[in-house]
């Protein structure tokens, strides 16, 4: 299964940019009683630089029996680079910086 929808993301801190028009692809890896694993690749557009990259997310979803009330959730970020820039280091570590800072 694959699906995907477009998001508007507000930008805080940047006094170039404020909004980064998203994409977000769904592609559905595994489905049963007891795990799920998504992986999600989000395409930026109208913003400097993003087309050189994108972010992929990979999300694993366990639980110990289909009627637990309790579950783990892991997720992993990777950025993808589609071609050379000179702003790869900050690219990385402003991606990383700012999956941390939704989790915490």
């Amino acid at each position: 299964m694959i699906g995907q929808f477009s998001v508007v993301v507000s930008l805080k801190g940047n006094p170039f940019v404020k909004v980064a028009p998203t994409t977000k692809y769904f592609k559905v890896i595994e489905n049963t009683d007891t795990k799920v694993n998504l992986r999600v690749l989000n395409k930026v557009t109208n913003v400097p630089y993003c087309d050189s990259f994108a972010v992929e997310e990979d999300w694993l979803i366990l639980s110990p029996s289909p009627t637990a009330n309790c579950c783990m959730v892991r997720m992993m970020v990777q950025v993808i680079f589609y071609k050379s820039t000179m702003f790869k280091n900050k690219i990385t570590s402003n991606s990383i910086s700012g999956a941390k800072e939704v989790w915490d």
